[in-house]
C-alpha cells in the first residue's frame, strides 16, 4: 500500500488548492521527551497534510523554514508503531530530525567514574550520582529528572549548535523573517522535567549566536493530568505527579526571575557559562487535558497535542491578505493588556493556556472515498479479462508478427535472388575471376548491409518507457516499440485492460507472445542449421564448376557453357551463405526480442500491475477505514460539518452515473502517458502519490471545489441564507464554542476570566453566511471573540487564548504539593543542595527542593500545603515585616517599594570609626567616638533601592502591602539581601552600645 494516499496514515487524496499558504516567517519546532516528541511527530503530520510545502509540483514535500528537532534519551520515543498512524512520508526523518541524547547504556551504569562529576564544572554542583537511586530503567532516563538532564547536559554543546545552525538554515531566502521557536515538553517525566529549562536557556543562547533579528520563544508544556488521560498505573502517576509538581515549581521560579533577584546560572561543556535574567520563554503554555470543572477528557492526551498542533498551524500561515489580523500583532499587544490583569495575590501572572475546537469539512476524506469506488469499479472491470489464442493469433496478424513478416521486413530491400547474373564474356571471366566471384561477393555485401539496416531498425530497444521512442512509419519501427504501443493500446482499451494486456505479453497459464517469440527462435534456428547443411554439396559443386572452367581443355565451344555452370555453382553458394547469414540475423533479431519482450514485462508491465494492485490495496484499506473508523470516532477538540453518511447518497449516485469504460480508458491513458509513467516506472511512493492525488482532484473538481456553504446546505436541508445564517449560529457555532473552552484545570481560588482572554472564530472568508453568524455570535458574546479569516478552507475554529494565568490557578499544584515534597525522591530537583569543593573550598550548591510554593502566602492552606514550605513562607514574612520596621524596606517614588542596602563605602568608614574608637584609652575619647558612630548611623548612605515586585491592581494599600509580601515570600534571593541588611544594622547598634 501507498502511505501518502492513506487516511490512516494521514494521507489520502489532497487537494494542493485547499493546502495554506506559509508565512514569511521561521518556525524551529523541539519535541523534549515522549510527550514532546509524541507532539512533535503529530505537527509534522498535520504539516504534511494541511501546509502548502515551498515547491507545489515536487513529488517530496520539502519546508525549508520549518524544522523538527527530536529531542530523548529513549530511542523508543523516536520510533512508530505499526499502528501509529502516521505513515513514512509524515514521519521526523531519523537521520536529520533526531537528536538522540541517551548513552546506550543501563542506568546504573552511567556514573562508573564519580569523581569525573564531582570535579567536572558542568555536574558538580547539581549531579546526585551517588545518592540516585532509581536505576531501573535499561534506557531512558527512568523517569528522573537529574538522570534526563545529565544526559542532555553531555549532548548540551551539539544541541547548541544544530538549533544554531537550524536557524540559520531556515532563514535563508527570507528577508529579515520573524524566528519562532517551539518547545514541546512534558514536565513530569525525566527527560522533560529534568532537562526543559536547560533546553530553554541554550536556546536562548543560540538565539544570540544566530543570524536572526526577531525571535518569539514559545514554550507548550503539559501538566501531569495529561499524563493522566493517557491511561496509566497508580503508582507511576504518582511519581508523575510528584515530578511535576517539583518541574513546576522551577519554571515558576524561574518565570520570576526579573523580579526574585535571581537568575539563570549554568556551565556547559563547550559552550561556557550561561547565565540570564529572562523567563525560560517569551509566552508560558500549560497545557491541560482536565476542564475547569476537574472533569478528565477520555481522548485528553489526544486533545492535548491537537490544541497545541493547531495553534502552531495557525502561526504558520500566511493571513489573508484582507484581514487585519495577525499573530504577531496579538502577540506583541498581549504584554501591555497584561498589566490590566486583576493581581490579587504576589504572583508570576505570565502564564497562557488554550482552548480550541474545530470544525471541519472533510474534502479529503470524500475525495478518497470516491476515488477507492472508482478505483474499484475500474478494477473490477478489467482485472478478470484474459487473452485467448485467438486473441493471440489476432494480435500477431494485426501487427504483422507472424515470423514470414518479421523474415519479410527483415530482408525487405534486400535480393537474395542475387539477379542479374554478370553480363561477361567466357575468356574475360577465366583471365579474371574476381569478375565472377567478387560480382556475387559484392551483391552479398549490399544484401547483407540492406539486412543489417533493418536489422538494426527492428532489433532497436525502448529507451524509455515514458516516451515514444521510435516514431518511424510502421514500416521502418523496431518490433519491440510495434508491439509496446500495441500493447499499450489495449491496456488503455476498457474491453481489454491492463491485465489483459500484461497477460497477452506474458502469461503462466497461456499462450503468450513471449511463448510465440519462442517458437519462432526454435524455426529460425532450424532454417539456419538446414541451410548450413548445403554447405558442404554448394562448395563441392562450386569447386568441381570452377575445376572443369579454369582446366586447359576449356574452348571455344565448351567454354561458354563451363562458364553458365561456373557463375551459377558461384551464385548458389554465396545465396547459400548469405541466407544462413540472414538466419543467424533472424535468430538474432528473435533473441532481441525475447529479451526485450522479458524487459517489457518485467519493467513496465509487472510494475504496471503492481501499481495498479497497490492502488487496488491502498484504496480498500481507505474503503474499509471510512467505514469502521473513518468517521466514526472524532477527537473531541472536532466535528464534522458534514459526515459521510450525510452526502452517502450523493457520492454513489456521482459513482453510479459514471461511464466506467470511459474513465478506465481515460485513467489508463493517463497511466501510460509521460506523466503517468514518469511516476510510476521507479516505484516512488511519493511521485506515485502526486500523479494519483492531481488525477483525482481533477476528476473529482466539483468535490473539491466544494463550499463550506454547499455542505452546512446539506446539513441543514435548506439554500436560504438568512436560516442558513441562523442555524450555524444557534446550533453549530453555539456547539463548537461550548468545545472551546480553556482546557485548564482550574483551582477555587481562581478565575479564569481574570486572565486576559480572547477568543478567534476562525472562518474561510468565501463562506459568507458562515461568517456572517460568526459575527453575530461575537456580538452576542460582547465581541468576546474576534472573527478571523481562516487560510485553511475546509475549516471553522475557534480558539481561546489565555493570557496572564498566575500557576497556582492551576489545580494540580494544591493536590500534588505535599506528596511531592514529601516524597524526599534524590534527583527529583535540578539543584538539590550539594557539596562540592571548588579549589579545596566545600561549597554548597544551590538547593531548589524548598523553593517557594506557587500558591501565594495567603492561600496556603495545612490540608493542601506542605508543612515545610508553609514554615519558610512564614519565616519570609515575618523577615519583611521585620525588614519593614527596621527600615531596610520602604517605599521611595512614591509607591514603589524597595530593599534599601548599605553602601560598601558608609560600612568601610563606619568600621574604621569604630576600630579608631577602639584604640582610645579615656571613657571622653570613647564617648566621642560614640557619638560619632551614631551621628553617621542616622545620616547611613545607601545604594539605589532593589525594587520588590508590587504589581497589585488594587488600590487599597493594605492589599498593595499583602501581594508585595508575597513577592517577596517567593524571593530567596531577597530575602538573602535583606537578612544581609539587617545583619549590617544589627552591627551598627551593637557596635555603637560597645562603647556604653
Amino acid at each position: 500500500m501507498i502511505d501518502r494516499l492513506l487516511l490512516c496514515k494521514q494521507g489520502g487524496i489532497i487537494d494542493v488548492s485547499q493546502m495554506a499558504e506559509q508565512d514569511n516567517s521561521v518556525h524551529i519546532c523541539i519535541g523534549l521527551g515522549g510527550t514532546g516528541v509524541d507532539c512533535l511527530k503529530n505537527l509534522k503530520a498535520k504539516v504534511y497534510d494541511r501546509i502548502c510545502p515551498d515547491d507545489i509540483d515536487s513529488p517530496v514535500p520539502q519546508y525549508s523554514h520549518i524544522k523538527f528537532l527530536a529531542v530523548d534519551s529513549d530511542r523508543r520515543a523516536f520510533e512508530y508503531g505499526e499502528k501509529s498512524g502516521f505513515g513514512d512520508f509524515c514521519k521526523l526523518d531519523p537521520y536529520n530530525e533526531y537528536f538522540p541524547i541517551g548513552q546506550g547504556v543501563r542506568n546504573s551504569d552511567l556514573f562508573q567514574d564519580k569523581r569525573v562529576f564531582d570535579s567536572n564544572p558542568a555536574f558538580r554542583e547539581w549531579l546526585e550520582h551517588t545518592n540516585i537511586r532509581s536505576f531501573s530503567a535499561d534506557a531512558g532516563a527512568g523517569g528522573v529528572p537529574q538522570i534526563g538532564r545529565y544526559l542532555f547536559a553531555c549532548q548540551a554543546n551539539a544541541f547548541f549548535d544544530v538549533i544554531t545552525n537550524m536557524i540559520n538554515q531556515a532563514s535563508i531566502g527570507l528577508s529579515n523573517p520573524y524566528v519562532y521557536i517551539h518547545i514541546f515538553s512534558g514536565v513530569s517525566g525525566g527527560t522533560g522535567a529534568g532537562a526543559f529549562l536547560d533546553v530553554c536557556y541554550l536556546v536562548r543562547e543560540a538565539i544570540k549566536n544566530a543570524v536572526a533579528n526577531n525571535c518569539i520563544l514559545c514554550g507548550y508544556f503539559f501538566l501531569p493530568d495529561v499524563y493522566g488521560a493517557k491511561g496509566i498505573d497508580d503508582y507511576s502517576y504518582q511519581y508523575i505527579k510528584n515530578n511535576g509538581y517539583a518541574a513546576l515549581q522551577e519554571l515558576d521560579y524561574c518565570m520570576n526571575y526579573e523580579k526574585n533577584g535571581d537568575k539563570w546560572s549554568q556551565y556547559y561543556k563547550g559552550i561556557g557559562l550561561v547565565e540570564s535574567i529572562r523567563q525560560p520563554v517569551d509566552f508560558c503554555h500549560l497545557i491541560s487535558a482536565t476542564t475547569s470543572n476537574g472533569d478528565m477528557l477520555a481522548d485528553g492526551y489526544d486533545y492535548a497535542l491537537n490544541v497545541v498542533t493547531d495553534f502552531i498551524l495557525g502561526l504558520l500561515v500566511k493571513p489573508d491578505n484582507h484581514s487585519s489580523f495577525s499573530w504577531l500583532g496579538y502577540f506583541s499587544e498581549l504584554y501591555p493588556r497584561s498589566r490590566m490583569i486583576n493581581k490579587e495575590f504576589g504572583a508570576a501572572y505570565k502564564y497562557c493556556t488554550l482552548g480550541a475546537a474545530t470544525a471541519t469539512v472533510p474534502h479529503k476524506e470524500m475525495m478518497t472515498y470516491l476515488a477507492s469506488e472508482l478505483f474499484e469499479n475500474m478494477y473490477i472491470a478489467v482485472i478478470d479479462k484474459i487473452p485467448n489464442e485467438n486473441d493471440l493469433t489476432d494480435f500477431m496478424n494485426r501487427n504483422s508478427l507472424s515470423y514470414n513478416r518479421i523474415f519479410d521486413m527483415l530482408t525487405q530491400g534486400a535480393d537474395l535472388n542475387f539477379s542479374p547474373m554478370p553480363d561477361v564474356n567466357w575468356r574475360d571471366a577465366q583471365a579474371n575471376d574476381n569478375l565472377t566471384v567478387t560480382y556475387f561477393e559484392d551483391m552479398k555485401c549490399r544484401v547483407l548491409g540492406k539486412i543489417q539496416e533493418n536489422y538494426s531498425t527492428l532489433s532497436r530497444k525502448i529507451d524509455d518507457y515514458s516516451t515514444i521512442s521510435d516514431c518511424r512509419t510502421a514500416n521502418t519501427r523496431s518490433l519491440i516499440s510495434r508491439i509496446f504501443e500495441s500493447l499499450k493500446y489495449l491496456a488503455t482499451d476498457p474491453a481489454c485492460g491492463p491485465f489483459y494486456a500484461a497477460k497477452l505479453l506474458r502469461s503462466t497459464i497461456r499462450k503468450d507472445l513471449v511463448a510465440v517469440i519462442d517458437g519462432y527462435i526454435k524455426t529460425a534456428n532450424e532454417q539456419r542449421e538446414q541451410e548450413n547443411a548445403q554447405e558442404d554439396k554448394l562448395y563441392s559443386e562450386w569447386k568441381n564448376a570452377q575445376d572443369e572452367f579454369f582446366s586447359g581443355n576449356t574452348n571455344v565451344i565448351n567454354g561458354n557453357r563451363r562458364y553458365k555452370i561456373y557463375a551459377n555453382a558461384t551464385r548458389n553458394l554465396i545465396i547459400h551463405r548469405a541466407r544462413a547469414e540472414t538466419y543467424a540475423h533472424m535468430l538474432h533479431l528473435l533473441n532481441a526480442l525475447h529479451i526485450q519482450l522479458m524487459s517489457l514485462s518485467s519493467e513496465y508491465m509487472d510494475k504496471l500491475l503492481n501499481t495498479i494492485k497497490r492502488l487496488k490495496d491502498t484504496f480498500d484499506e481507505n474503503k474499509r477505514y471510512l467505514a469502521e473508523d473513518g468517521f466514526a470516532i472524532h477527537p473531541s477538540y472536532e466535528i464534522p460539518i458534514a459526515t459521510i453518511n450525510d452526502v452517502m447518497p450523493e457520492l454513489l449516485s456521482t459513482v453510479a452515473a459514471m461511464n466506467m469504460d470511459q474513465n478506465i480508458h481515460h485513467f489508463m491513458l493517463k497511466m501510460t502517458s509521460k506523466e503517468g509513467v514518469d511516476a510510476w516506472i521507479n516505484s516512488n511512493e511519493d511521485k506515485i502519490s502526486m500523479f494519483i492525488n492531481h488525477y483525482f482532484t481533477d476528476v473529482f473538481f466539483e468535490y473539491s471545489q466544494k463550499t463550506m456553504t454547499e455542505y452546512f446546505q446539506t446539513k441543514y436541508k435548506t439554500t436560504t441564507p438568512e436560516q442558513l445564517v441562523h442555524y450555524i449560529e444557534t446550533d453549530f457555532l453555539n456547539n463548537l464554542r461550548m468545545r472551546a473552552d480553556p482546557m485548564f484545570w482550574t483551582s477555587n481560588t481562581y478565575d479564569i476570566r481574570c486572565s486576559c482572554m480572547k477568543g478567534y472564530i476562525t472562518v474561510p472568508d468565501f463562506c459568507v453566511e458562515a461568517r456572517e453568524a460568526a459575527m453575530n455570535l461575537a456580538v452576542a458574546n460582547r465581541q468576546a471573540f474576534a472573527v478571523v479569516d481562516g487560510a485553511f478552507s475546509d475549516r471553522i475554529s475557534i480558539l481561546n487564548y489565555c493570557y496572564g494565568i498566575p500557576l497556582y490557578g492551576y489545580n494540580g499544584v494544591y493536590w500534588y504539593e505535599n506528596d511531592s515534597v514529601n516524597s524526599k525522591i534524590s534527583g527529583q530537583h535540578i539543584y538539590e543542595g550539594k557539596s562540592y569543593k571548588d579549589d579545596g573550598k566545600e561549597i554548597i550548591g544551590r538547593d531548589w527542593r524548598l523553593l517557594p510554593s506557587p500558591i501565594p502566602f495567603r492561600l496556603m492552606q495545612n490540608k493542601y500545603s506542605n508543612s515545610e514550605l508553609m514554615r519558610l513562607a512564614e519565616e519570609a514574612k515575618d523577615l519583611y515585616l521585620e525588614a519593614e520596621a527596621k527600615g531596610v524596606i520602604h517605599d521611595y517614588d512614591y509607591s514603589d517599594f524597595g530593599i534599601f542596602t548599605i553602601s560598601d563605602a558608609f560600612m568601610c568608614s563606619f568600621r574604621n570609626a569604630f576600630e579608631d574608637g577602639k584604640k582610645n584609652e579615656y571613657k571622653d575619647d570613647r564617648l566621642q567616638t560614640q557619638d560619632q558612630l551614631e551621628h553617621l548611623s542616622k545620616n547611613i548612605e545607601y545604594n539605589s533601592p532593589i525594587p520588590i515586585p508590587n504589581d497589585c491592581t488594587l488600590s487599597d494599600v493594605e492589599r498593595k502591602r499583602e501581594v508585595r509580601i508575597e513577592h517577596f515570600v517567593k524571593s530567596p534571593c531577597l530575602q538573602k539581601i535583606v537578612r544581609a541588611e539587617l545583619d549590617k544594622l544589627k552591627e551598627i547598634n551593637d557596635t555603637i552600645h560597645y562603647f556604653d
